[in-house]
């Protein structure tokens, strides 16, 4: 049985950069929240921590928002999905059941 894990890692973003031009360059995942402007990493990774794919999001987008997106790029069947809170939408639920997985919620 394989056992995959959603996370999320908070980083303060990398300094603004241009093209080599000097024009700015579409959306960087950079958002702005009560603790300023940051990036989120979303990643899945399998039982031993390794990770199999990631994305990155702004700071001031919820989580949820980006769990399911994640999880296409995996086959998850016959596996258990562990999750904080945030990744606890009945949607996301729903979606894991459909693809004949198990989740689990961790506080």
């Amino acid at each position: 049985m394989q056992i995959w894990k959603i996370f999320r890692l908070i980083l303060p973003p990398a300094k603004f950069t241009k093209t080599p031009t000097g024009e700015k360059t579409e959306d960087k995942a950079i958002g702005r929240s009560k603790g300023g402007i940051n990036t989120k990493i979303h990643a899945v990774v399998d039982g031993l921590g390794n990770p199999l794919n990631f994305l990155l999001s702004p700071g001031n987008d919820h989580d949820s928002k980006h769990a399911i997106p994640l999880l296409d790029t995996i086959d998850i069947k016959g596996s258990n999905i562990i999750g904080d809170k945030a990744y606890g939408a009945k949607v996301i639920r729903d979606y894991i059941a459909g693809r004949v997985a198990s989740n689990k919620a961790i506080n």
